[in-house]
C-alpha cells in the first residue's frame, strides 16, 4: 500500500492542474445535482418493524377514511389567567377570543379547527356530548362521566384552558414561515392583553437551524494551532482549504441523497462536524511528514510521495477505521441513523482522498511558497534579530514521557482511577428523543408542558393511543360470554360476532385499567363495521418518567394475553411509545455494535503492530475514554452540574451509539500515529538500546517514538476538540450535547489514554509489549502502515535530491554571474541576512562572490535541506552568522523523520529531538588579518588550524550514509569553524560502533601518556580557507599530543581555544549537544556479519 500511495501522491504533485480541476468539477457537479434534484429533509423518527409503527399502520387499515392521529401535526394552545383570576372573567375571555380569531384569520394550512374554540365555552358542551354518547352505547353513567372528565379542556379551578387545531402538512418543516410567524403573532396579542399563551405539539417542532458560527470558530482555532505547528501562514491554510472542500462535497452529497430517500435534517450537521475535524487532521499529518522528508534532502515531488506513502498510509488506515465504525451503524437497523452513519462515513472517505490527491496538487501549485508567511519565533523560526528562541533542552513530549517512565505504575493507576471515577455517573444515563418535554426552559413548548401538568396532571402530556382489531375475535370465548349475551338481549338484531367484538373491547378496557400506573382508559372512536376501536390511555406519570415507560411495557405484555384468550389484536402507539421503541432499539443494538467495533479494533491493531498486548490495552483504553465521556456528559447535560447547562434533560437516544462509533475511529487514529513511531524504533533497533542509554530496548522505543509523535498528535487533538466544542453554540440541543460529548471523548482518549495510560502500560509490560505467538504471527498478513517498504529507496531519493539541488545551484550561479536582476536581489538579500546574523543558513556559499550570493537568494525556501557552510571565499568567510547557521535547519516539525542521517549517537539523556535549536547561543565573527596569518603559519607547519583537536569541520547532514560512502571518502566536507567557537561544537566524529572509541588528544584533559590509535584527519584538508581548498586535497593524519601536555598551553603562535580560556578563567561547561535522537540505519545488520557502526546496547 505504501508504494501505491507514494506513486499516487507523486503523480498528483506532478499533475497538479488535472487533480485540481477534477476536484473542482466534482464539487460543481454534486452542487448542481443537489440544487436541482433535492426534495428536502424529513425529520420523522420512525423505524420499520417497531411495535408502535405496526400499530400506526393498523390504525390506517381500520380507519381508512380518518386521519392518523399519530401523524397529525397538531398544535395544543394553553391559556392561563393571571394568579387569582379565572379564564371566564371578561378581560380574559376577550384575550382568548383575540388569539383564536387571529389564528383563524391569519394562519393558513389549517386542516381541522373544530376544537379551536374558547375553552370556557367548549368544556361544558364537550362533556355533555361525551356522556350522552357513552351512555347510549350501554355504558354506565359514572363511566361516561369519568371519560368526559379525562378529556376536559378547562382545569378544575378555571384558570387554565386548552384548545387545539391541526396543520395540513406531513411534517413541521412544511409549515411556511409566514404561517408560523402569524401563529406566534396571535399568541403575542393574547399576552399583551394580560393572559399567558403557550403552544406545544408536533406542529410546534421548530425547523432545524444550523448556524455557521460553529464552523467559523472551529476553523479559526484550527488555524491558530496550525500556525503554531508549522510557523507559516501558507502551511496553516492548506489543511483548512482541503477540509472545506471535503465537507462542501460531503454536505452537498447529503442534500442530493434526499432525492432518493428520507434524510433527517441533522444528518448534514454531523457530516460537517466530523468531516471538518478529520479533514484538517489528515492534511496536518501528511503536510508535517512532507516537511520532514524535505529536511532529509528529497526533491519536492519525492518528498510528497514519501509523505503520502508513510503518513498517508496511516491516514488511510485511520480513515478506514472511522468509516467502518460509522458504516457499522446499520447494525441498529434504524434508517435515519444508518443514513447518518453512511453520510458521515462518505465525508470521512472524501477527507482521506483529498488528503492523498488534492493536498499534493495544491502543494505543487504553491511551489516553494508552501511555508511562506513565516511567523517569527514560532515553530523554530528565527526572531527578527536573527536568533532562534531556545525554549529549553527538551520538548514537552519528551519531558512528559520521561516523567511517566520514572513512576509508570503511579501514572497507570492514576489514569485508570480518573477515568473510572468519571465513568460512574454514566450509570444514571437516561435517553429520550427531542420533544416538548426536552425543549429549553423558557421556550413556549416547555411552558406549555408545565401549564398542562399544572391544570390537567402530568399524564395529559403522555397520552397513549391503543388500537384494537376485533375481526378475529372468538365468539365462543368464555371470557366474553357474559357481556356478549347481555348485549344481544338488549338488541336482538346484533349478531354474535358483533356482540363478541363489543364484549372484547370492554374486556380489553378492564384489563388495561388494572395497571396501577393508569389514570384512565377510554374509547375515543369506532370504525364503520364496528370491528375496530381506538382507545386513549392517560398515565399517571409524565412523558419522561420511568413509570410511563414501565406502563407501556406492561400494556404490551397484555397484548399477547388478549390475543391468546379472546383473539383480540391490539397495538400501542403515539409519540411516547414511538420514542420508547427507538430508545429500546438503540439500547439493544449498542452491546452488539460495541462488540463489533472493539473486536474490529483488536483485529486491526493485531495486523498493524504484530502484538497481542497493544490491541488489548488500546481496546480497554477506548472503553475507559468512552465511559468517562458518557459520565461527564451526564453530569453536565442531564444532572445540571454547577448550573452550567441551561436546560438539563435526558440525552438524545442515538447519542451513545454514535459517540461510540466516532470515538472508536478517532481513538484508533491516535493509537496508530503514536504507537507506530514506537514500533518503528523498536524494529530498527532490534529491541536493543544504545550504549550508555538509561533505558532498555522497549523503554527507549517508547520514549523516542512518543517524543517524535506527541507534538503532531497533540495538535491534531486540540484541533478536533476545538471543532467539536464549537458546535455547542448550535441552536439544536442534540448537536450541543453531541459536540460536548465528542470533545470530552477526544480529550480523554488523546491525553489521558494514548499519552499517559498507553506509555505507562508499555513501560510496565516491558518486552511483553511486542509479544505475539509465533503461530499467530505466521498466519496474520503484514500491513505496512508506516511505509517501511519505501525506506529501501531512501538513499536513491536523497541522492536524486542532492543532484537536483546542485543543478539548481549551478543554474543560479550562472544567472547571478551574468549580472542579472536575480543576482542583484541575491546580493541584497545576503547583505540583509548577514546583518541579522543569518547568512550562514541563508544560502549555499560557493567559491566566488556571485555564486555565493545567488545561492543565498535561492535558499530562502524554508524546506531547503542542504546544510549551509559558514565559510566562504574572501576575508569574511565565516563572518556574520550565528552558530545556528553552521548546521542545516532541520525544520521544527512535529513529525520529524526518524531516519535523518546524523552520526552522533551519544547518550540522548542530555539533549532533545529538535535539531533546529541552537547549538550554542553565540555569534561567529569574521576572520581577522591575525587569523589569516596564523592560518598560513599552521599550513606551513602542516598542522590544522587552530591546533586544537576540538576544532571540527561542519558536516553536511544530507551526505551519504556510511554504508553507501566509499571507505576512503572523508566524511567532513566543509571548512573548520572559527577558533572562538571551536570548543562549542558537538563531537560529530565519534565512531558509531559498540567498541571503545579511539582516544584522541584533548586540550582540556591530560593525556594518558600513551598515544591512542591514529585516525584520518579530515580537518587538515578542510582547515584551509575555502578559496584555497581544492576537492583533490589529501587528508592528513592528526598527531596525538605528547603525554603530559598542558591543557592550557598555547602553541607559540598566539592561538588559544575557547575551552583553554574557560579552563584558565573559569566558566560554564560546554553547551549541551543537540542531535537527532536515533538513526534507523544504525541498526541495519551488515552483510559481512561485522557490527560496523551498529550499536549493541543492553536490554
Amino acid at each position: 500500500m505504501a508504494k501505491v500511495l507514494f506513486n499516487l501522491g507523486r503523480w498528483s504533485y506532478l499533475h497538479k492542474w488535472i487533480v485540481v480541476v477534477a476536484w473542482v468539477l466534482l464539487l460543481a457537479i454534486v452542487g448542481g445535482l443537489a440544487g436541482t434534484l433535492q426534495k428536502g429533509f424529513n425529520d420523522k423518527f420512525s423505524i420499520p418493524g417497531m411495535p408502535s409503527e405496526q400499530a400506526s399502520r393498523m390504525i390506517e387499515r381500520k380507519f381508512p377514511d380518518e386521519p392518523n392521529p399519530v401523524l397529525e401535526q397538531t398544535i395544543f394552545l394553553l391559556f392561563a389567567a393571571p394568579e387569582g383570576q379565572t379564564l371566564d372573567e371578561p378581560q380574559n375571555m376577550a384575550a382568548i377570543d383575540e388569539v383564536i380569531g387571529g389564528i383563524q384569520e391569519n394562519v393558513g394550512q389549517i386542516a381541522d379547527d373544530e376544537r379551536l374554540v374558547n375553552p370556557v365555552h367548549m368544556d361544558p358542551v364537550m362533556r355533555e356530548m361525551i356522556v350522552e354518547a357513552t351512555t347510549s352505547s350501554g355504558m354506565p353513567e359514572d363511566v361516561a362521566q369519568r371519560d368526559a372528565y379525562s378529556v376536559r379542556v378547562l382545569s378544575d379551578d378555571g384558570r387554565i384552558g386548552t384548545a387545539e387545531f391541526v396543520f395540513d402538512v406531513a411534517a413541521p418543516a412544511e409549515i411556511t414561515t409566514e404561517n408560523r410567524d402569524a401563529l406566534l403573532a396571535a399568541m403575542d396579542a393574547g399576552r399583551e392583553m394580560g393572559i399567558e399563551v403557550e403552544a406545544r405539539g408536533p406542529g410546534m417542532m421548530e425547523p432545524v437551524a444550523v448556524s455557521a458560527t460553529s464552523e467559523v470558530i472551529g476553523i479559526s482555532v484550527a488555524f491558530v494551532v496550525l500556525i503554531i505547528t508549522f510557523g507559516s501562514l501558507a502551511a496553516a491554510g492548506l489543511p483548512l482549504l482541503t477540509a472545506v472542500v471535503g465537507i462542501a462535497i460531503g454536505a452537498l452529497g447529503v442534500v442530493l441523497m434526499t432525492a432518493w430517500s428520507d434524510v433527517n435534517s441533522i444528518t448534514p450537521v454531523l457530516a460537517v462536524m466530523i468531516g471538518l475535524a478529520v479533514g484538517i487532521d489528515y492534511a496536518l499529518f501528511i503536510l508535517s511528514r512532507y516537511r520532514s522528508e524535505r529536511a532529509r534532502g528529497l526533491t519536492r515531488e519525492d518528498a510528497i510521495g514519501m509523505a503520502t506513502g508513510t503518513a498517508g498510509s496511516s491516514v488511510v488506515f485511520a480513515g478506514l477505521t472511522v468509516i467502518v465504525a460509522l458504516a457499522a451503524l446499520v447494525i441498529a437497523k434504524i434508517p435515519f441513523l444508518s443514513l447518518m452513519g453512511i453520510s458521515a462515513a462518505i465525508t470521512v472517505g472524501l477527507a482521506v482522498l483529498i488528503s492523498l490527491t488534492l493536498l499534493p496538487a495544491l502543494m505543487a501549485v504553491f511551489g516553494d511558497k508552501i511555508f511562506a508567511g513565516r511567523v517569527p519565533g514560532i515553530a523554530g523560526n528565527p526572531t527578527k534579530n536573527g536568533r532562534r528562541p531556545l525554549f529549553g533542552g527538551k520538548t514537552m513530549g519528551r519531558r512528559w514521557v520521561e516523567l511517566i517512565h520514572k513512576t509508570p505504575g503511579l501514572f497507570l493507576a492514576g489514569s485508570i482511577l480518573l477515568l473510572v471515577a468519571l465513568s460512574v455517573p454514566a450509570a444514571k444515563l437516561e435517553l429520550a428523543l427531542p420533544s416538548d418535554s426536552t425543549s429549553p426552559l423558557g421556550s413556549t413548548q416547555r411552558n406549555a408542558i408545565e401549564l398542562t401538568e399544572e391544570g390537567f396532571g402530568p399524564g395529559r402530556n403522555a397520552q397513549i393511543i391503543i388500537i384494537a382489531d376485533a375481526a378475529e375475535v372468538d365468539p365462543e370465548a368464555a371470557a366474553l360470554q357474559p357481556v356478549a349475551r347481555g348485549l344481544m338481549e338488549q338488541n336482538p338484531r346484533i349478531t354474535p360476532e358483533i356482540a363478541a367484538a363489543q364484549a372484547s373491547f370492554a374486556y380489553a378496557l378492564d384489563s388495561f385499567k388494572n395497571n396501577m400506573d393508569v389514570e384512565h382508559v377510554q374509547m375515543i372512536g369506532q370504525n364503520r363495521d364496528r370491528t375496530g376501536v381506538m382507545m386513549l390511555l392517560t398515565p399517571k406519570a409524565g412523558p419522561l418518567d420511568s413509570q410511563t415507560g414501565q406502563l407501556i411495557t406492561a400494556v404490551r405484555a397484555q397484548q399477547e394475553q388478549l390475543e391468546n384468550t379472546i383473539g383480540l389484536k391490539t397495538g400501542v402507539t403515539g409519540l411516547i411509545p414511538i420514542e420508547q421503541d427507538i430508545t429500546d432499539r438503540l439500547s439493544d443494538a449498542m452491546p452488539i455494535y460495541l462488540s463489533v467495533v472493539v473486536g474490529l479494533a483488536i483485529v486491526l491493531l493485531l495486523l498493524v503492530f504484530r502484538s497481542l498486548t497493544v490491541p488489548i490495552t488500546a481496546g480497554l483504553g477506548f472503553l475507559l475514554s468512552v465511559g468517562s465521556a458518557f459520565g461527564l456528559t451526564v453530569l453536565f447535560w442531564q444532572e445540571g452540574l454547577w448550573g452550567l447547562v441551561h436546560t438539563p434533560t435526558p440525552l438524545v437516544s442515538f447519542v451513545p451509539i454514535f459517540l461510540i462509533g466516532v470515538t472508536f475511529g478517532l481513538a484508533m487514529d491516535y493509537q496508530v500515529f503514536l504507537v507506530s513511531r514506537m514500533r518503528e524504533h523498536y524494529t530498527h533497533s532490534g529491541g536493543k538500546s544504545r550504549p550508555g542509554s538509561p533505558y532498555n530496548g522497549v523503554e527507549e522505543s517508547v520514549v523516542e517514538g512518543f517524543a517524535l509523535g506527541a507534538r503532531v498528535v497533540t495538535a491534531a487533538a486540540i484541533i478536533m476538540i476545538s471543532v467539536f466544542v464549537a458546535f455547542i453554540g448550535q441552536p439544536l440541543a442534540f448537536v450541543k450535547v453531541f459536540g460536548f460529548a465528542l470533545g470530552a471523548a477526544v480529550l480523554f482518549d488523546a491525553f489521558v489514554v494514548r499519552m499517559t495510560l498507553i506509555p505507562a502500560s508499555m513501560f510496565l509490560l516491558g518486552r511483553a509489549t511486542w509479544w505475539m505467538p509465533k503461530w499467530m504471527d505466521r498466519i496474520l498478513p503484514s500491513i505496512d502502515v508506516e511505509g517501511e517498504a519505501l525506506e529501501g529507496r531512501l538513499p536513491e531519493l536523497i541522492e536524486r535530491g542532492k543532484k537536483a539541488q546542485e543543478l539548481e545551484d549551478a543554474e543560479a550561479e550562472a544567472e547571478a554571474g551574468a549580472g542579472g536582476k536575480a543576482g542583484k536581489r541575491a546580493k541584497k538579500k545576503h547583505a540583509k541576512a548577514a546583518k541579522s546574523g543569518k547568512a550562514a543558513r541563508a544560502g549555499k556559499h560557493k567559491a566566488g562572490t556571485a555564486g555565493k550570493h545567488s545561492a543565498d537568494a535561492l535558499s530562502d525556501d524554508p524546506t531547503r535541506t542542504s546544510p549551509i557552510p559558514a565559510a566562504a571565499a574572501g576575508a569574511g568567510a565565516v563572518g556574520g552568522a550565528s552558530a545556528v547557521g553552521l548546521m542545516d535547519r532541520a525544520d521544527d516539525d512535529p513529525d520529524r523523520s526518524d531516519h535523518a542521517d546524523h552520526s552522533d549517537h551519544s547518550d540522548h539523556s542530555d539533549h532533545d529531538d529538535h535539531g533546529d535549536e541552537p547549538i550554542v547561543d553565540a555569534t561567529l565573527e569574521p576572520l581577522t588579518e591575525d587569523d589569516r596569518r596564523r592560518f598560513q603559519r599552521a599550513q606551513a607547519a602542516k598542522r590544522p588550524f587552530p591546533p586544537s583537536p576540538e576544532t571540527r569541520p561542519v558536516r553536511r547532514p544530507s551526505s551519504p550514509s556510511p554504508e553507501t560512502r566509499p571507505a576512503n571518502q572523508p566524511t567532513d566536507q566543509f571548512p573548520v569553524v572559527h577558533p572562538r567557537i571551536a570548543d562549542s561544537r558537538p563531537d560529530r566524529d565519534r565512531p558509531a560502533t559498540g567498541t571503545p572509541e579511539p582516544q584522541r588528544p584533548d586540550r582540556d584533559r591530560p593525556a594518558t601518556g600513551t598515544p591512542g590509535p591514529q585516525r584520518p584527519d579530515t580537518d587538515a584538508r578542510d582547515s584551509r580557507l575555502p578559496a584555497e581548498r581544492t576537492s583533490e586535497s589529501t587528508p592528513e593524519r592528526r598527531q596525538p599530543e605528547p603525554a603530559g601536555h598542558d591543557a592550557g598551553h598555547d602553541d607559540g603562535d598566539g592561538t588559544i581555544s575557547v575551552q583553554d580560556l574557560i579552563n584558565r578563567v573559569g566558566g560554564p561547561s560546554r553547551p549541551r549537544r543537540r542531535r537527532a535522537l536515533w538513526n534507523p540505519v544504525d541498526y541495519d545488520e551488515p552483510e559481512d556479519g561485522n557490527t560496523g557502526r551498529h550499536h549493541r546496547g543492553t536490554e
